[in-house]
């Protein structure tokens, strides 16, 4: 398979994670806002904090990505969100899962403007719309099956499995990415 096949799929698979680790907050709200006594208001925040930490680091990642390249910085990204994710996991109050929705949305703040850097250095430009847009924010018929996913696995082990089970994908994502996609 071409370099440029392999990208465009892997950021692909990127993009399916992104919005699987969104959707699995809101989705598994009962049982995180049941374990940690949360109000509504208090949840809102706490969607919030991630949007927040999303929105302050987007461009600075872009930036890096520019300067570093999109193999390192990309790899860097999906394995801060990784580990954010987890600790979501183990938040015991109110403060603790704002501070990691915050770093969370910090972490995956820089993967579409990295991927975008990507495909600027290695595809044609004919190529660029059709790859941009597999990995935008509508990713397609997946959408539907990713939420019904993340909501399954909220339910019967509580929000921790649903925070948990994101994370050895994206480390293995991570990995190849950085191994497989050309510098």
């Amino acid at each position: 398979m071409p370099a440029r096949c392999r990208l465009v799929a892997m950021t692909f698979v990127l993009s399916m994670l992104l919005y699987v680790d969104r959707i699995a907050m809101s989705t598994a709200k009962v049982p995180i806002t049941g374990q940690l006594a949360l109000t509504d208001t208090q949840f809102g925040w706490v969607l919030s904090a991630f949007a927040l930490g999303y929105a302050l680091f987007q461009t600075p990642a872009g930036a890096l990505a520019d300067r570093l390249g999109p193999r390192k910085v990309l790899a860097g990204v999906v394995m801060a969100w990784s580990v954010f994710t987890g600790l979501t996991a183990v938040a015991w109050s109110f403060g603790t899962m704002l501070l990691c929705r915050f770093f969370f949305g910090a972490g995956e703040a820089g993967a579409y403007p990295t991927c975008a850097r990507a495909f600027y250095n290695w595809l044609p430009v004919g190529e660029r719309g059709l790859a941009t847009r597999s990995t935008g924010e509508d990713v397609g018929p997946g959408r539907g099956d990713c939420r019904r996913s993340s909501a399954s696995r909220s339910r019967p082990q509580g929000f921790l499995a649903a925070c948990c089970f994101p994370g050895p994908r994206q480390r293995s994502c991570a990995c190849r990415w950085r191994s497989s996609v050309p510098t």
